[in-house]
């Protein structure tokens, strides 16, 4: 009944929607202006450093610019093209990365994890690649350990490296009794891919998942790859290449 009277509730609520729909629009240059208005009023934060706003209305752009810094080593501006780490949101990709093998029957979600990453210590326990997926697996949370943000966060780490800094770590609980966001969790996700599909994951993503739906401005970052600054390409470790810059 619950889904019943969820659908009655829509019905019901449709003739206020439609009330409010007969409201004039906000013009076009109404929308723009205000956009403006929150990116002067966000950009002025003392936090604030650069970002990248698009808002389109139908099939219209409406607008596209930048504001603050892209690079605040060489003062570069930031613009509608510069290319942002997107964090977390990586996760969605790895996930829909796993469910892809699934899918072609080289994975199981119920995979003890370890049959594919066997570097992975787990003290004895059974954790499943589903609970890696939603955070039910009791890894401990990398990102979390002593000293991480500021001694390993700014490298580039192999797996090895970065499976170091939980080794011994207990737990935070037995795999599939409770939930806690984890990192690490998607990280091993990664390896997954990785061991399963036999590419690395930078070239699985861009193959599976970038090129097929045309996300020309998307891709994998790395330190150790470059990025244009103010006319010059660097990495974080200094190197020069003539690779093709991730933003420009």
């Amino acid at each position: 009944m619950r889904q019943l009277s969820a659908l009655l509730l829509g019905f019901f609520a449709a003739p206020v929607l439609l009330a409010a729909a007969a409201t004039p629009p906000v013009s076009d240059q109404e929308v723009i202006a205000r956009t403006r208005a929150v990116i002067e009023q966000v950009i002025k934060r003392p936090e604030a450093v650069g970002l990248s706003v698009s808002v389109g209305r139908g099939t219209r752009v409406l607008i596209e610019e930048g504001a603050g810094i892209a690079d605040l080593e060489f003062d570069v501006p930031a613009n509608a093209q510069t290319m942002f780490r997107i964090g977390s949101v990586t996760k969605q990709y790895t996930a829909a990365g796993i469910m892809k093998l699934v899918e072609r029957g080289k994975l199981g979600l119920d995979d003890d994890a370890r049959k594919h990453v066997p570097a992975f210590d787990t003290g004895g326990r059974v954790v499943t690649v589903r609970q890696l997926l939603n955070h039910t697996s009791g890894v401990p949370n990398y990102t979390n350990q002593p000293r991480f943000m500021a001694e390993y966060a700014p490298r580039d780490l192999t797996h090895e490296q970065l499976l170091e800094t939980i080794k011994g770590v207990k737990f935070d609980f037995e795999p599939g009794t409770g939930w806690n966001y984890s990192n690490t969790g998607y990280y091993l996700l990664g390896m997954v891919i990785e061991s399963v599909d036999g590419r690395p994951y930078a070239r699985f993503m861009q193959e599976e998942f970038f090129t097929p739906l045309g996300l020309t401005r998307t891709r994998y970052g790395s330190d150790r790859e470059v990025t244009w600054s103010g006319g010059r390409l660097r990495s974080r470790e200094g190197a020069l290449s003539v690779r093709t810059p991730i933003a420009r």
